[in-house]
Parts: structure tokens; C-alpha cells; sequence
């Protein structure tokens, strides 16, 4: 009976390890000075996030964010910039934010990752179009994938 019961504590906690080492990565919001210090330090794209306070819709998106591992997995790849619609108006506008959320996709040097001479930004959110978010985090990162390769 006891070998029982240590059996079942040992499958318990190996069973805890394992899924303890496969988490999403810890992900962290910056300002945009400072993202663009982490970015350049790192060599990774950004993803600007131009929201506001009072946004539904922004708020909608960071509870996405939390709940779902795809999104939060997708972003990671990325040092996420926060800018607030309201608070930072010109640079928000320095972007071409005409509300919020508003997401762009930036290179280290903050310029825009661009397909086809178009700017890769994706202008507002619902949890319906989460995936088209992950669709475009990876498209903007395989084009900045291939610009450093071409670098090299």
C-alpha cells in the first residue's frame, strides 16, 4: 500500500516538473524607450501597442493575452511596446494611430516591418480575431527572419 502511495507522489510530481518546464515564456510590456533598448540589445523585432485606459477592446486584448498560451507564445517573439493613445498622443501619431488597439510590427530600430511597401499593422481587436493577430506576429516575424538573413 505504501509503494502505492509513493508511486502516485512520485508520478504527481514529476507530472508538476514536466509541466512546469513548458510554460509560455514570461513576457514583459515596456515603454518605448525602453523597448527600444531591449530591442536593439536582443536583436528582436517589436510589437507596438498603441491602447488607452478607458479602450474595451484593449482591455479584451490583455485578458486574451493571459488566457491564451497560442497569443501569448505568437507575441513572445517580440518585445511588446505599450503606448498610451491618450497620455503619449504625439508619439501614438508619430506611428499614424487613428485609435486604439493598434498593433505595428517594428524593427529593432523602430521602423516599420513592411510587405509590399504597406506597413504591417493590424487596427483594432475581439478575441474573434485573435488568430488573425498570431497570423500576422508570424508573418512579420519570418519577414524579419529573412532580413537579417539577407544581412548576413
Amino acid at each position: 500500500m505504501r509503494s502505492i502511495a509513493a508511486l502516485i507522489l512520485i508520478a504527481v510530481g514529476a507530472s508538476f516538473l514536466l509541466f512546469s518546464f513548458q510554460s509560455t515564456p514570461n513576457v514583459n510590456f515596456y515603454s518605448y524607450e525602453e523597448g527600444l533598448k531591449v530591442a536593439a540589445k536582443e536583436n528582436k523585432p517589436i510589437l507596438l501597442i498603441i491602447d488607452s485606459e478607458s479602450c474595451v477592446y484593449c482591455t479584451i486584448f490583455k485578458e486574451d493575452f493571459e488566457k491564451y498560451e497560442d497569443l501569448k507564445l505568437a507575441l513572445s517573439k517580440f518585445v511588446i511596446v505599450e503606448v498610451d493613445y491618450v497620455r503619449e498622443r504625439d508619439l501614438a501619431k508619430k506611428f499614424g494611430a487613428t485609435g486604439t488597439p493598434e498593433f505595428h510590427f517594428l524593427y529593432p530600430n523602430g521602423t516599420p516591418i513592411t510587405y509590399n511597401g504597406e506597413k504591417l499593422v493590424m487596427l483594432g481587436y475581439s478575441s474573434e480575431y485573435r488568430q488573425d493577430l498570431i497570423n500576422l506576429a508570424n508573418f512579420a516575424y519570418q519577414i524579419y527572419e529573412r532580413s537579417k538573413a539577407q544581412k548576413t
